[in-house]
């Protein structure tokens, strides 16, 4: 496998667990995967609101940009916004933070805490 196939297959199981733990949280999952250039999953969240998710799974985090780049996709799906981080060597655990979500960790049928 290259590197790039090996990234893309890194990102792909980060947006599945990703679209895992959102369910988990009653969630529903519109679309996961939608499109090299979109976001990573479009989900409603309980109360029925559309957001468009970005997945990212790095080592080294770039926030600034990533959220800048989870708004663009929002704004063109006319969606809000949700930013998805696995946090390295924490299986099922992501930083999450969007327009309707404060800046919190969610763990696999844990919850939220900050």
């Amino acid at each position: 496998m290259t590197g790039g196939a090996m990234s893309r297959a890194k990102g792909k199981r980060a947006e599945t667990e990703a679209a895992r733990l959102l369910a988990e949280r009653d969630w529903e999952i519109v679309e996961l995967g939608p499109g090299r250039k979109t976001e990573d999953v479009i989900a409603t969240d309980p109360a029925g609101v559309l957001h468009s998710v970005e997945v990212k799974n790095h080592l080294v985090w770039h926030l600034t940009a990533w959220r800048k780049q989870a708004k663009e996709q929002a704004r063109c799906r006319k969606a809000h916004w949700l930013l998805m981080c696995r946090i390295p060597n924490e299986p099922g655990t992501f930083y999450v933070e969007g327009t309707t979500v404060e800046c919190c960790v969610w763990r696999a049928n844990v919850g939220c805490f900050r």
